[in-house]
């Protein structure tokens, strides 16, 4: 079969046909009775699956009796999948590797010497051969730029190596088949560009026809997450960079291979809009004064106390202000998101000419911000920020104990985070850069708001908001041209409410108790095809 025969028939996901919406699984035997089907009733058409090496090789033997349910449950009820080859095997590890091992599962070590390369090989050959003209992507590894699934530490040099010989194994079988890799979670600088860029650099964009990333917000082991809308940021990024590498006449797909929430981490806030100063106005009826938003809804924000920065907000000349590492030079007064001249430029410094003032950002000191472990308080801490060019590392948040880090791009966006404070702090806001000599950037905008009256901290409030997020999160991948999301998980790991490992999915750990973000996903599917997706 020809590939453009092949790929008519099987195309990739696009964002007018809403296409493009999956879900991880961590089961690969077609499930419980009815749970495809189930899958398919939200809108999805993929899943994402792991096709673990040591689940289908035993005793130098294949037993593909689990993926064969797998697979003809998928066909009969028309997903596709994202198969991921991975990882080592027991059987085949080195002795260093095996003694290393924390349990029999512990298998996510890098693949080294020709021997272990040749028998994953194999295992890849065998797979491919299977279930190869179904339409599916082939994934080589689950997120290689994290040391935690590349054991014992990134080496994008040896990846390539084992990749570019994967890639030839695949496409001397059925050269029609879609392969992919994933740059992972790039919101954060040990996942940042470099794995990514080096592998580029090693001939990637000439091997895939996919490149997943995985855009989680959330700020890891903090239980805080920020806004959805803070990935557009990392879509971004990707883009730029492959933009700037890809070989003439290439085209590779950028999707969201992974992403999601735990419950643990949903307990946040919205902010406010952004009030200015009173402006009066004369009308028919007489004179009304009015507050100035930039946003019609305020009465809709829950009831919290005023911007604790006030005219830290807009007047960044203030005394209260002072540098963080501060570079050269900033300027104010310029203009901002909504319009007006509120918004701060930090320039860029050379690290010769100003030697150890090369970051740059701000602090805003304050005795403002209080809690205590039996009487938590939370912040609510936003601000508007882009890149001049390019992109950029920040850290912001209240304290050096309550930061939140992400990328920036160049367009002006709000991000905002909610914090648990259980601490009496010295400041209440900042924000710097991560890495020297980088781009101008501007912020605008900088609040931070005391909730007054929390709202109780339950199960239902925490599913309500991952529920919230999941949509917001897709509409965000939409619209910024990315067709693919696959939601992590399907179902919750475990049972333990407070577990943050086992409280992703859109299931309970039942697998047939249906979460408020099922039923969020599927209403979208419904209204976006019906209505067109909001911007």
């Amino acid at each position: 079969m020809a590939i453009s025969t092949y790929r008519k028939r099987f195309p990739l996901p696009e964002v007018k046909y809403l296409n493009g919406l999956g879900f991880n699984l961590h089961w690969d035997n077609g499930g419980l009775p009815g749970e495809l089907a189930a899958i398919r009733a939200t809108g999805a058409r993929w899943v994402r699956t792991d096709l673990l090496w040591n689940g289908v090789e035993f005793n130098g033997a294949y037993n593909f009796a689990r993926w064969d349910k797998h697979f003809a449950g998928l066909k009969e009820n028309g997903l596709r999948s994202v198969n991921i080859l991975c990882y080592n095997h027991p059987d085949h590890m080195n002795p260093e590797q095996k003694a290393q091992m924390v349990n029999a599962w512990d298998t996510s070590f890098g693949l080294y010497g020709d021997s272990q390369i040749a028998a994953f090989l194999a295992y890849v050959e065998a797979t491919v051969k299977r279930y190869a003209g179904q339409g599916h992507i082939w994934e080589f590894w689950n997120e290689p730029n994290v040391s935690h699934f590349w054991k014992p530490e990134i080496d994008p040099t040896q990846f390539m190596h084992v990749f570019s010989q994967v890639v030839k194994l695949i496409r001397s079988i059925a050269p029609e088949e879609y392969i992919a890799i994933d740059a992972s979670h790039v919101n954060s600088e040990s996942r940042s560009g470099m794995f990514l860029e080096n592998c580029i650099k090693l001939g990637l964009l000439d091997m895939v026809d996919v490149l997943f990333i995985h855009p989680y917000t959330t700020i890891w082991n903090t239980g805080s997450a920020l806004n959805a809308e803070s990935a557009a940021a990392q879509y971004t990024w990707v883009k730029k960079l492959l933009a700037k590498y890809m070989p003439r006449g290439r085209y590779i797909r950028v999707f969201q291979g992974e992403c999601g929430i735990s419950e643990v981490d949903c307990n946040f806030y919205e902010p406010s809009p952004v009030t200015f100063a009173t402006t009066t106005t004369t009308t028919t009826g007489g004179t009304k004064t009015d507050p100035t938003t930039d946003s019609a809804d305020a009465a809709a924000i829950p009831t919290r106390s005023e911007n604790l920065l006030g005219e830290l907000s807009t007047n960044f000349n203030h005394t209260l202000w002072r540098g963080y590492w501060l570079k050269p030079n900033m300027v104010t007064g310029v203009i901002d998101p909504l319009g007006k001249n509120n918004a701060v430029r930090l320039l860029s410094a050379d690290r010769d000419a100003d030697p150890g003032r090369n970051v740059s950002g701000l602090i805003a000191g304050s005795s403002a911000i209080t809690g205590s472990t039996d009487n938590p308080q939370y912040y609510v801490v936003s601000y508007y920020a882009r890149a001049t060019r390019d992109n950029l590392f920040v850290f912001f948040g209240l304290s050096d104990k309550y930061i939140a880090y992400h990328l920036l791009d160049d367009k002006w966006r709000r991000y905002y985070i909610t914090f648990k404070v259980t601490s009496n702090e010295t400041r209440a806001f900042q924000i710097y850069e991560r890495a020297q000599n980088n781009v101008d950037w501007e912020i605008a905008y900088p609040m931070v708001e005391r909730i007054d009256n929390p709202e109780p901290d339950t199960q239902a409030r925490r599913q309500a908001l991952q529920a919230e997020y999941a949509k917001k999160q897709w509409q965000v991948a939409l619209n910024n041209g990315v067709a693919m999301n696959i939601w992590y998980n399907w179902m919750d790991d475990g049972p333990n409410t407070v577990a943050y490992h086992d409280n992703f999915g859109v299931l309970e750990e039942d697998r047939s108790t249906k979460k408020p973000a099922y039923h969020a996903l599927q209403q979208a599917h419904f209204d976006w095809r019906t209505n067109g997706i909001p911007k």
